[in-house]
């Protein structure tokens, strides 16, 4: 038989004032949802620790001073003052800026990032931050939507555990309206209703959705906003084909609750003799560095803890910044030659130092589309329960290879399409990884083909969206 599946675990499936507006809303966003670009007009980024960790042991333990009190003039002489020395364009930010002319943090740091490199730089509220990366948590109603040419939206993913989950909605359904109004307008028109649905408040909110099947079907259900436990491990089997045992691993988000998720994993992974491992990342946004370092350990064996797997430099005011993450031992790591990653533009951070750490050792093929473009890190810099997270540091590999600040391109193109189950060995993406297996090259027929997706509106873009945050260094035996 050329393809059977063999064993399965798998879950289910502007002007300043008005930017600002957007901003606010985007910042308290609780509905996992992002864009076919990661980069855009009011800023990305996705983190992980809200507690500020040393740095390799610097001496310049206060380089990152606290403001003078929580008054706000005080606050953003904070985030102008961070912005102005230890962010990793430090250099470049104006030296000449008006603070009376904002009424924002968040209106504030984005006016100071410098482009082109940074739309990841941002400040949110320590409670949802630390609630999502550290404790695995999520409020709202637990989506990743794709927007077409003709201002649909349609479901990515559904986030396991979730409200949307729990009402059967599913891959590839679509989101045509929001309390009768047609999905689109309802984001893009600012208002009470749309605000209190996207805050990150546990406030039981409600509203009449109205889906549409893959199938025409339509049905329209009043579904509560709620709090729900993040899987990060979304589906892990074993694939047989051509004689050949072929992990799969569909991994979503570096959280501080995905290690144990991962052990998990690998444990069942490791006792199936598996010779390939295909490894989905196509929509993870990044997260913690840590856990980073912790997947491409499972991935390159045990026995290369000498061997580094990411250096972090910071800027040229604080070279004793320096960050090195090394790979750790894990007992139910696999001793594999190559893995197979599956990608879109949605893969970011954390998630492409995965396939940059990995390179200088062993060959990493990429299959869909080419990745985000972010080799920086943040440490979260928490005060006055806020969190400010500039862009901090750059990632290279051992090798001294980064600088991917367009993206990571795939080796093997195919297009993610939504009509097909994830995990299914015919799903375009797996496919063509299988093909390779099995031939060597990539499938005949596989294009590079342009995103038939656009932008989501600025409010449905996370403030966390690629952003890594590094954590101190264990020792993980």
């Amino acid at each position: 038989m050329h393809s059977h599946v063999i064993s399965r675990r798998a879950g289910n499936t502007c002007n300043r004032s008005s930017r600002a507006a957007l901003r606010m809303a985007s910042l308290c966003l609780p509905l996992l949802l992002s864009s076919c670009g990661t980069r855009d007009e009011t800023g990305a980024g996705a983190s992980g620790d809200s507690i500020v960790p040393p740095i390799t042991g610097g001496q310049n333990v206060d380089y990152r001073p606290a403001p003078l009190s929580c008054q706000f003039d005080d606050m953003k002489s904070w985030v102008l003052n961070g912005m102005q020395s230890y962010y990793l364009f430090a250099d470049q930010v104006d030296r000449n800026v008006d603070l009376d002319g904002y009424d924002a943090l968040e209106e504030l740091i984005i006016d100071l990032r410098v482009a082109p490199n940074d739309t990841f730089s941002y400040i949110t509220d320590e409670q949802s931050y630390t609630g999502r990366f550290t404790e695995g948590e999520n409020v709202g109603f637990g989506w990743v939507l794709q927007r077409t040419a003709d201002d649909e939206l349609y479901f990515k993913l559904v986030e396991e555990n979730s409200p949307l989950a729990a009402a059967g909605v599913t891959r590839g359904d679509q989101l045509v309206a929001i309390n009768d109004i047609r999905a689109i307008d309802f984001f893009q028109q600012p208002g009470a209703e749309r605000d209190v649905l996207l805050s990150s408040d546990d406030n039981g909110a409600s509203a009449r959705f109205t889906i549409s099947s893959a199938l025409g079907v339509s049905r329209t259900r009043t579904i509560s906003k709620a709090r729900y436990a993040l899987a990060t491990v979304l589906d892990d089997r074993i694939i047989e084909r051509n004689g050949v045992r072929i992990a799969y691993l569909h991994f979503y988000q570096f959280l501080g609750t995905s290690s144990s998720e991962l052990q998990q994993a690998f444990e069942r992974l490791s006792a199936e003799n598996v010779s390939e491992l295909v490894l989905d990342m196509r929509y993870n946004f990044g997260g913690r560095v840590s856990v980073a370092a912790e997947l491409a350990s499972y991935l390159i064996g045990r026995g290369n803890t000498d061997r580094e797997f990411a250096i972090y430099r910071p800027n040229a005011t604080f070279p004793e910044n320096t960050s090195t993450f090394h790979f750790v031992n894990r007992n139910d790591a696999l001793q594999l030659n190559r893995v197979f990653v599956l990608q879109t533009d949605d893969t970011c951070s954390a998630a492409e130092l995965v396939v940059n750490g990995l390179r200088p050792f062993m060959d990493v093929i990429t299959v869909g589309g080419t990745s985000c473009g972010k080799p920086y890190a943040s440490i979260p810099n928490t005060a006055c329960d806020t969190v400010m997270n500039a862009l901090e540091l750059e990632a290279v590999n051992a090798a001294g290879a980064g600088g991917y600040y367009n993206g990571i391109s795939a080796d093997c193109a195919a297009s993610d399409n939504l009509s097909q189950a994830l995990g299914s060995t015919s799903e375009n993406l797996l496919s063509a990884a299988l093909g390779y297996i099995d031939d060597g090259h990539c499938p005949t027929g596989t294009t590079r083909t342009k995103s038939q997706s656009h932008a989501l509106p600025a409010v449905l873009q996370p403030a966390w969206f690629g952003l890594s945050a590094i954590q101190p260094e264990q020792d993980n035996n």
